[in-house]
């Protein structure tokens, strides 16, 4: 008995193993996605909202897209809350949350760095002549006015980039890395953390359109940098703010496809020239699909790691995310 109690119970820590913990946030996110879902449905009922009005086809840059990210956000918040009150036994904040003025800061330099990024895309295809600019102020293409269907745009990116850094890099990265701790030692267990996070995003892209081996390994790379800039700061700021300058100036500043959808109203109107190489462009993934996209996550996880020095004064990875001090956690818990 004792030794099947050790596959499901840490004595140590006093808490379920991180794969039970995994498991039963994900049972949690599921029920409160479905519980969110039927609560929405019931308020917008009086006002004849029809059924799948926030499904995930729902037209981009629509008030029912941003109503649909707006649910996941709520839900996986709230399975957050608590899997960390019942499951990791810690306090929400550690899951990448101490909002403090390095916190403000690391969000202000993603939202730079992922604009500047996808900026520096654009000028490299237009100056080759793979990219080619067919307008301005592009409408969506459900004919919703410009302004509200782009700042719909934003506020669904905004929720996008949260709630899945949430997920992907506060939590499961921060599972596993915990998990793995006392086999491989914290340095190589947040590089796995890291590592399978990464290929968990990548893979839940895997059913985009226009979606390939090649998009999907992209993908994975764009988790390792995000998962570089949650290791070497300990926060979420970073690759929140990075995620979500890095799809709204694709698709709404560039016009370029998001991971193979469209993404509505765009500052420009772009298109890829007849015989432009889809190796470098992405074809119709965009960016994330190409050669370029794949250059500026290797120039960013560069900016990542200067900007974290200059700040902290050393950009290596914190070690104390992959330790767990169940004594600590209990004091901060009693604390919050």
């Amino acid at each position: 008995m004792t030794r099947l109690k050790r596959l499901f119970w840490n004595t140590e820590d006093q808490r379920l193993r991180a794969l039970w913990r995994l498991l039963f946030q994900t049972l949690l996110l599921v029920v409160c996605v479905f519980a969110l879902g039927a609560a929405l449905a019931l308020l917008t009922l009086p006002f004849g909202v029809p059924a799948g009005t926030f499904a995930p086809s729902a037209p981009p840059g629509s008030g029912s897209r941003v109503a649909l990210g707006a649910l996941m956000l709520g839900a996986v918040a709230a399975s957050m809350a608590g899997a960390a009150r019942f499951l990791d036994h810690r306090p929400f904040a550690d899951f990448g949350f101490h909002l403090d003025a390095h916190w403000g800061a690391d969000f202000a330099f993603g939202l730079i760095l992922g604009t500047l990024l996808m900026g520096g895309i654009f000028l490299s295809g237009w100056a080759l002549g793979w990219v080619e600019v067919t307008g301005t102020l592009q409408p969506a293409s459900d004919g919703n006015a410009f302004v509200p269907s782009l700042a719909a745009a934003l506020l669904s990116f905004i929720c996008v980039g949260v709630y899945e850094e949430m997920i992907a890099r506060g939590y499961h990265l921060l599972n596993v890395a915990e998990g793995f701790e006392r086999l491989l030692g914290p340095r190589a267990a947040l590089a796995g953390g890291c590592l399978l996070s990464s290929v968990g995003f990548g893979a839940l892209h895997w059913g985009n359109p226009n979606a390939s081996p090649l998009s999907t390994a992209c993908l994975v790379l764009a988790g390792l940098l995000f998962g570089l800039a949650y290791v070497v700061t300990g926060e979420l700021a970073l690759p929140i703010g990075l995620h979500i300058s890095w799809n709204f100036a694709q698709g709404n500043v560039f016009g370029f496809p998001v991971s193979g959808t469209d993404a509505g109203a765009s500052l420009l109107s772009t298109r890829a020239p007849a015989g432009s190489p889809a190796w470098w462009t992405g074809g119709a993934f965009g960016p994330e699909a190409g050669l370029s996209g794949m250059l500026a996550l290797l120039l960013a996880a560069g900016a990542v790691l200067l900007w974290t020095h200059r700040q902290r004064g050393t950009a290596r990875p914190r070690l104390t995310l992959a330790r767990y001090d169940a004594q600590q956690r209990d004091v901060q818990q009693r604390d919050a």
